[in-house]
């Protein structure tokens, strides 16, 4: 699936309030494997990549309910 059909449909369902335990995702050992092996700059890319998503299909808002730090960037 898509980035942005991940997105819709994340805000196409019915509004409620978030919270960090409605959210699964599995990791597989392959998947743990791959990530022990890149390397560093990679990891980071990885890494911004997903934050860059969570706050795209979430939102900003949404994410600083969850997590107390990120309510410094809604100022």
């Amino acid at each position: 699936m898509a980035d942005e059909e991940i997105i819709r449909a994340i805000k196409d369902r019915k509004k409620t309030k978030l919270n960090r335990n409605n959210f699964v995702h599995a990791i597989t050992p392959e998947q743990i494997e791959e990530f022990a092996h890149m390397s560093p700059r990679d990891r980071l890319r990885w890494l911004e990549e997903a934050n860059a998503f969570i706050n795209k299909a979430v939102g900003l808002k949404a994410r600083a309910e969850w997590d107390e730090r990120f309510k410094v960037f809604l100022r």
